[in-house]
């Protein structure tokens, strides 16, 4: 793992973040990279459902969230995420 990896896992904390709040504190990184590698994840979460193109759509927000592996990877007790 490299030390940005590391990085962004320790800023994503017990929390999660959006992805402004990521891109904001560390522009240009590829954080797909980190889902492919099965340590983050997006959750996605329904607003509401907007009209767009003639028909309806759900509206939502991003945010990416550590799984139980890359709790680990950085030292955070996967219980406390209620993962494990």
């Amino acid at each position: 793992m490299l030390i940005e990896d590391r990085e962004v896992l320790e800023f994503l904390g017990q929390k999660g973040k959006s992805p402004d709040e990521i891109s904001e504190r560390f522009p240009g990184f590829d954080l797909l990279r980190l889902v492919r590698a099965g340590l983050v994840e997006e959750q996605r979460f329904e607003l509401a459902e907007t009209q767009a193109h003639g028909r309806m759509s759900p509206a939502f927000i991003r945010h990416y969230m550590l799984t139980e592996r890359g709790a680990r990877a950085v030292g955070i007790d996967p219980l406390r995420l209620g993962l494990a």
